[in-house]
């Protein structure tokens, strides 16, 4: 009932945030040309030197009417707004108490890694009561089809029975589905490496950079590579820009 209850909640964050929380800027003042977030992002590096900023994104109005950018200090992030049109610098958005508790209830139960792992193993153990129960349900090669409803004319005990068993049925693909993917958020580094061991997804992968020619060419212009993005992508408009995290990782 508890993830049930505050996953479904999350789904309605930005809604839920646009409730609670009022915009640094009045949204009717976001209209025009938006500003370069090339240079936005460089204005937040030399605001929050003691901070790595990880990415940042356009306006997605009305939720969110300003530019965003999120800055770790060890694995603590903040939320630096940007004027969508000025570039200019507004501060750190604050961070909604209510929604913050929320999601660390829905992922963590409020204890950290300890409640992840407790939620993964939840998500087997989901899992685990599909799979069984689908054995269990099977009433053979001729019945099937009659196991797929239920018969109120009978019984309340048959009939209670027949709901178990039809609705375990019905629902096994999303109950297997959430199952595992609980159980994914606990361990995503095992499960990738499962899913690669038969079905390997390195096709799809980029090349690592090659980190022995670090310092021996000078950085990219992000600017040429917006630009060549842009002509790639016809008609599509930029959403973000994601940094390396480490010297191994790509910009996106």
């Amino acid at each position: 009932v508890v993830i049930g209850v505050t996953g479904a909640s999350l789904v309605f964050r930005e809604e839920v945030e646009h409730l609670l929380e009022k915009p640094p800027i009045d949204p009717a003042l976001a209209n025009g040309p938006t500003a370069d977030l090339v240079r936005v992002a460089e204005r937040m590096r030399e605001a929050y030197p003691d901070r790595v900023l990880t990415s940042i994104a356009n306006p997605a109005p009305p939720h969110h009417p300003t530019i965003r950018g999120y800055l770790r200090r060890d694995e603590q992030y903040v939320a630096v707004d940007a004027h969508p049109v000025t570039g200019e610098l507004l501060g750190i958005a604050e961070e909604n108490g209510f929604l913050h508790w929320l999601q660390e209830l829905h992922f963590d139960l409020l204890t950290g890694r300890t409640g992840r792992v407790v939620n993964g193993v939840g998500g087997l153990c989901l899992f685990l009561m599909s799979v069984t129960g689908l054995v269990i349900w099977w009433p053979g090669i001729r019945n099937w089809r009659r196991s797929l409803k239920v018969d109120f004319s009978r019984q309340w005990k048959r009939w209670n029975w027949d709901l178990h068993s039809a609705t375990g049925l019905w629902t096994f693909v999303w109950l297997g589905i959430w199952g595992v993917s609980g159980a994914y958020f606990a361990w995503p580094g095992e499960f990738r490496s499962m899913v690669n061991w038969f079905s390997p997804v390195s096709a799809a992968q980029a090349k690592p950079p090659d980190i022995q020619q670090k310092g021996k060419r000078p950085p990219p212009d992000l600017h040429v590579i917006l630009r060549d993005a842009q002509q790639r992508s016809a008609g599509a408009s930029l959403l973000s820009i994601s940094f390396p995290a480490n010297e191994r990782s790509h910009l996106r």
